[in-house]
């Protein structure tokens, strides 16, 4: 009797999962391709409404003031004869042509590829509330943030605050843990709920810090200890001392 095709034989084959588990496996090739096709819709949709918006500041260019105020500007007759021509699509009206216009005027040169990735409104308010150095910046981050994240974001200044910290971690730790912990150090630290001014003192941000812990403490109850203001730290023979933010543990009392 002939052997079977090694592709057949009862050895290669994988055991026969359950329904349950090939119903999963289903669903989640199906989600994989919807979400692969919504990212390659929204990256047409972006590039589409760039060259909408370069249209319509080469075509306001090129009417002039002079032929704007006697007749309706391009903005509003685009609107009207797009909605006319789709009427079962969104998106035509009048300001959101005006946000085109604001993503063409605010990239002249064209749309990287990372600002194809966030979904429209992520782009629009970079466009239209990022500063003009920042908005690349904010463009290849704003793909893993949601509307209310970029939001906060720009309006802290966020690109200001966050800076690559000086370390010699490359030099000391693994590559892996390198990375990791230069990251960590990276990661911007937002004090606005000590509603302080952007002059404030190193002994003020300190002082408004200890009045938070000691509220949040007291809120907590008893059992809890405050370890310390200050702590100086001996590195190379020289002494260093830790501000609060970096200095102060709270821990159960009895605790090791």
């Amino acid at each position: 009797m002939p052997e079977l095709p090694a592709h057949l034989s009862s050895e290669s084959r994988e055991p026969l999962r359950t329904y349950e588990e090939f119903l999963e496996d289903i669903k989640r090739r199906i989600r994989t391709a919807q979400a692969r096709a919504a990212r390659a819709i929204n990256a047409e949709l972006i590039d589409v409404y760039w060259q909408i918006g370069q249209e319509i500041l080469r075509r306001q260019a090129e009417e002039g003031p002079d032929l704007g105020r006697r007749t309706r500007g391009v903005v509003q007759r685009l609107s009207a004869d797009l909605r006319t021509a789709f009427p079962g699509a969104r998106g035509y009206s009048v300001p959101s042509l005006y946000r085109m216009r604001a993503l063409a005027s605010a990239w002249p040169e064209g749309l990287s590829d990372r600002l194809r990735d966030p979904p429209w409104g992520h782009v629009v308010e970079i466009a239209t509330t990022a500063k003009p150095e920042a908005r690349q910046w904010y463009a290849e981050r704003a793909g893993a943030w949601s509307r209310a994240q970029l939001e906060a974001a720009i309006a802290t200044r966020l690109h200001e605050r966050e800076a690559a910290a000086i370390t010699n971690f490359e030099q000391t730790l693994q590559a892996g843990d390198a990375e990791a912990v230069q990251g960590i150090t990276r990661d911007p630290l937002v004090l606005d709920f000590v509603e302080l001014t952007e002059s404030v003192r190193e002994r003020d941000l300190e002082a408004a810090l200890l009045s938070d812990i000691e509220r949040f403490m007291l809120a907590l109850g008893e059992g809890f200890y405050f370890a310390g203001r200050q702590r100086s730290l001996q590195v190379g023979g020289e002494e260093f001392v830790l501000p609060t933010c970096c200095s102060t543990t709270i821990r159960l009392a009895g605790s090791s």
